[in-house]
């Protein structure tokens, strides 16, 4: 782990692969440190191969290299559940109360405060 602690921006959104990568955020302890603000966007959805010609033997060693990554940087596995449950031609927005009961910390640029942590 290299121990970089992930932010989404004010007005920023942060989906797809970058959303995955967001996940990976630690502080100095190897502890995850994750954050969003109130009027960014964070979202998921479900993996596309760079082909139509992926088989089930090699979707489920993605969805697997997937749980793996989760489990290895703390992720809420809710956000994992909801990104394979989302079609990947959508995107699920994980909503600011979602946020919060995800443990990831939320600043509000209104207030120049966390709103949870």
């Amino acid at each position: 782990m290299n121990r970089i602690k992930t932010v989404v921006e004010g007005g920023e959104a942060c989906a797809s692969a970058c959303a995955i990568a967001f996940l990976g955020g630690t502080d100095s302890d190897g502890k995850p440190w994750r954050s969003s603000s109130t009027d960014s966007r964070l979202g998921f959805h479900a993996f596309r191969g760079i082909s139509d010609t992926m088989d089930s033997d090699q979707v489920q060693v993605v969805v697997v290299d997937m749980l793996r990554y989760g489990k290895q940087m703390d992720a809420p596995i809710d956000l994992l559940i909801a990104g394979f449950s989302t079609s990947s031609k959508d995107i699920f927005w994980v909503s600011n109360e979602d946020v919060c009961l995800l443990k990831i910390k939320l600043w509000s640029n209104e207030t120049k405060k966390f709103v949870c942590n």
